[in-house]
Formats: C-alpha cells, sequence, structure tokens
C-alpha cells in the first residue's frame, strides 16, 4: 500500500493517502522462523522518486527463533516553497504503522506523526495504524506550501497524536545498508535547500 494521492493545486492542503486500508486483525501472534534469516534480511532499494523498500529481521540473543520485519516509504511528495512529504510504513505484528513524514527543506527541520485506527475501531484495536484518518477531513492534519515543522508539531500535541521522537535517526537506521535519507525527496525537488546539504 504505497500509493499516495496529492492535490493538483499547490494552494490547497497536500494529502498521503493510504489506498487501501486493512481490516483489523482478529488476532495477533508473530510468524517465527527458524534457521537462517538471510533471505529476508534485504538491503534497503530506494527508487529515483524516493519510495523505498527494506526488510530485516530481529532474534533475540540465544534463541533460535527470529521475526521478519519490514518498512517501506511511498514516493516524495513535492508540498510547495520548499516542502515535502512522504508516507513511510513500518511492519507491526498485526498490521502496517503508517507516519507521515513532512520536512522543511529550507530549515532541515522534520516532523514525523503516526497514524491512527479507523473511525469505527473500538476496544483493544488491532489492525494498522493509517495516515489517511490524522488528515482532513478525518483527522486535523492539512499540509500547506507554507506549513511549519512548528505548527504542524503543535496541532499533532493539541489533537493527541504520536510524534516519532528524532525521526533523522530512526530512518537513518543501525546498519549502513538499512538506511534512508529523510531529506531525500529534498534532494530531488529543492537541490541546493539546506536540508539537501548540496
Amino acid at each position: 500500500m504505497t500509493g499516495t494521492r496529492l492535490s493538483a493545486c499547490a494552494a490547497a492542503p497536500t494529502f498521503l493517502v493510504a489506498l487501501a486500508a486493512a481490516h483489523p486483525a482478529a488476532g495477533c501472534e508473530p510468524q517465527m522462523f527458524t534457521g537462517s534469516g538471510a533471505s529476508y534480511d534485504t538491503r534497503i532499494s530506494i527508487k529515483p522518486d524516493c519510495s523505498f523498500t527494506d526488510g530485516f529481521i530481529e532474534r533475540n540473543k540465544g534463541s533460535a527463533y527470529f521475526t521478519v520485519n519490514s518498512r517501506s516509504g511511498g514516493p516524495a511528495i513535492n508540498v510547495g516553497n520548499g516542502r515535502v512529504a512522504q508516507k513511510i510504513v513500518i511492519s507491526e505484528i498485526c498490521g502496517p504503522a503508517e507516519y507521515l513524514l513532512f520536512v522543511d527543506c529550507g530549515s532541515g527541520e522534520s516532523a514525523m506523526i503516526a497514524g491512527a485506527p479507523p473511525p469505527e475501531a473500538e476496544g483493544s484495536y488491532l489492525g494498522g495504524f493509517f495516515i489517511r484518518y490524522i488528515q482532513k477531513p478525518h483527522g486535523p492534519i492539512a499540509l500547506y506550501d507554507r506549513t511549519t515543522v512548528a505548527e504542524l508539531t503543535e496541532t499533532a500535541k493539541a489533537n493527541g497524536l504520536e510524534l516519532m521522537e528524532d525521526p533523522v535517526s530512526v530512518l537513518a537506521g543501525t546498519r549502513r545498508r538499512d538506511r534512508y535519507d529523510y531529506a531525500c525527496g529534498c534532494k530531488l525537488y529543492y537541490p541546493g535547500s539546506a536540508a539537501a546539504g548540496d
């Protein structure tokens, strides 16, 4: 689910939308594997539009079992006026966890806001979290070509939305083979900006 939709007019808000939402899972059990995880532990693959996929394994020390996780990103979207946005998906046991990445290429500042469950979700929800439900008309977030990271962060906090701490480091990863540059969209649309580092 890496599709996105972009409004046609720069003056109007930009929306990044998952094209299909997964249904809540009936149960939540991690899929466990034994043996070698080499075939699941893939090097990050980044396309020219900044979309990416990355697979990796997690193994508890001393355990013969491991779980497979993944993360991916949709194409970087040009919000306008030196601003870009992107949908980031981090795998979860029960469903995808989507995040909305917003970068001000001029200042190098960024914010990464977690998605929300569908409005009909009740009780102990076991499905995914989607950025469509934090964006208007479902939620309070709208991206304009004048939106600032400070404004976006304030809106998220005021509405109880989860903010990812230090998205730059989170996306960079711990291994070179898994690193993703949060400013990829800036390098694509705004080369020479502070975030692009050119």
